[in-house]
């Protein structure tokens, strides 16, 4: 009778870094993960449960990061598996998009209370309009970000 491969388990610690340096640290392990060929592995990202009692900052926003990649990745929150709340599991289907898109990290980020596109638009004006709007609809094209009417005027908010 043939063993059956028991799949792997890999852990990264996310505590004490922001969320910026702990997106950036996410991505760049769950595509070194995945470009090294390891199949039927599982990712176990601790990011702490927070004091509040709410859910941390990096709880919350990782978990919206991922919803936000189903198409690359699935996860299952720690309390669903084990009980811990602390914690995410996450499986690699595909890679992630580069992590260095800071400008439509950054405005992801900054969507995170509903935005008049012109705030967003003023918020990232060093960066120019097309550059904005580009990334606005890589967010959008992502389903990360999604686009409403407020009267005569467009509101972003992310996902």
């Amino acid at each position: 009778m043939p063993r059956r491969r028991k799949s792997q388990t890999q852990e990264l610690d996310l505590h004490g870094l922001t969320w910026p340096e702990a997106r950036r640290q996410f991505v760049e392990f769950y595509n070194g993960v995945f470009l090294s060929g390891k199949r039927r592995v599982r990712l176990e990202i601790i990011h702490g449960w927070g004091a509040s009692g709410q859910g941390g900052v990096l709880r919350n926003r990782l978990r919206r990061f991922l919803a936000g990649c189903r198409e690359s990745l699935e996860f299952t929150p720690g309390e669903e598996v084990d009980g811990n709340r602390g914690c995410t599991y996450v499986t690699p289907l595909e890679p992630l998009p580069d992590a260095n898109n800071a400008l439509a990290e950054a405005i992801w980020d900054f969507c995170h209370h509903p935005r008049a596109m012109s705030k967003v638009a003023g918020q990232f004006r060093r960066y120019g309009d097309p550059q904005v709007l580009a990334a606005v609809r890589y967010l959008k094209k992502q389903g990360r970000l999604i686009e409403t009417r407020k009267g005569s005027a467009a509101v972003l908010e992310a996902l």
